[in-house]
């Protein structure tokens, strides 16, 4: 006999990456801190393509950028500097 079982009773736990996304009929805790995110690029890029002296240049270069899970907008970067 084959028995069906609901997701919930087969899930004992699972992770987000954004607390947005983090089903209404689960207990979230945070598991460690803020993961930092660095803006880099590669030199032979930058041989090409002039290095972003603010933010708001990022949108003129080539990105690569995180999905959110429901939705599928991306990830808004937060820049900061000296803690700022």
């Amino acid at each position: 006999m084959l028995q069906l079982l609901a997701l919930e009773d087969l899930i004992g736990a699972a992770l987000s990456l954004d607390g947005d996304s983090v089903d209404k009929g689960l207990i979230a805790i945070r598991l460690g801190p803020d993961l930092p995110i660095a803006v880099v690029g590669a030199p032979a890029y930058f041989a090409l393509h002039p290095p972003p002296r603010t933010p708001d240049d990022l949108s003129a270069h080539r990105c690569v950028n995180d999905r959110l899970a429901r939705g599928g907008g991306f990830y808004p970067w937060e820049h900061r500097r000296d803690g700022r």
